[in-house]
């Protein structure tokens, strides 16, 4: 946290929290360090939200992903399980004829 105290004004600066200016005529550097602070704290909020929608999305394409691979796996058994039921019907069909 940066504080600079004068004997009529005082202005704080502290990550993640707003300017706070005790009187209302500003330097002109004091006005900058304000639009500055402001952007910087657009900046941090836009930051964090891209992090929290990264992992949502992050969290879906797993999902995803492993809903596929278990359709995969479970379609995979059925197409061997009919070739199987197939090849045993047909040697059973030819055996008896």
């Amino acid at each position: 946290m940066i504080t600079t105290s004068r004997s009529d004004k005082r202005v704080v600066l502290a990550p993640n929290s707003a300017v706070l200016v005790l009187e209302t005529e500003n330097s002109p550097v004091e006005q900058e360090i304000s639009k500055f602070h402001r952007s910087l704290f657009h900046l941090q909020s836009q930051a964090q939200y891209n992090r929290i929608r990264e992992r949502g999305n992050r969290d879906t394409s797993e999902g995803i992903f492993s809903k596929t691979l278990w359709f995969k796996l479970v379609f995979f058994v059925a197409l061997v399980g009919t070739y199987v039921f197939k090849m045993v019907y047909t040697r059973k069909l030819f055996k008896e004829s």
